[in-house]
């Protein structure tokens, strides 16, 4: 499978997964759209493929969050150097 096909069908895997734990049962697609959605009419990916994608959007997450705590706790700590300085 290329690799442009199989991001698209990672997302829309992910797209279909979110629309089916939507929150509100009202807003969640019937049988009818869940086999009509573009992850049932494209090539599948395999499970090592898909269990690849989310892996590397697992580690995207992980980093994200990491660098963002980093920069919260440097925000923090100058904040109370300076309340100490003064």
């Amino acid at each position: 499978m290329a690799e442009l096909s199989l991001q698209d069908g990672y997302h829309d895997l992910k797209d279909l997964v979110g629309k089916m734990w939507t929150l509100d049962p009202s807003q969640r697609p019937s049988y009818a759209d869940i086999l009509g959605h573009n992850w049932f009419k494209d090539e599948m990916a395999t499970a090592d493929e898909i269990k690849y994608l989310f892996t590397e959007d697992f580690k995207k997450l992980i980093i994200d969050d990491k660098e963002l705590y980093l920069k919260t706790e440097k925000s923090e700590g100058e904040r109370l150097s300076k309340g100490n300085a003064g």
